[in-house]
């Protein structure tokens, strides 16, 4: 991880130099899980999430 790849223009990156494992399990949207180990979770919202 670098600052250079982070896409939000940032000028540090509290992960710099580290090497990333894993990958991503679930996806929370609105406070509810919205897919788990690649599944669609829960029922849909139907809606636009807006980010805070």
């Amino acid at each position: 991880m670098t600052s250079e790849i982070c896409p939000f223009g940032r000028d540090h990156s509290p992960f710099e130099g580290a090497e990333p494992t894993g990958r991503p399990v679930a996806t929370v949207g609105g406070g509810q899980a919205r897919s788990r180990d690649g599944d669609v979770a829960g029922v849909p919202a139907d809606r636009y999430t807006h980010r805070a």
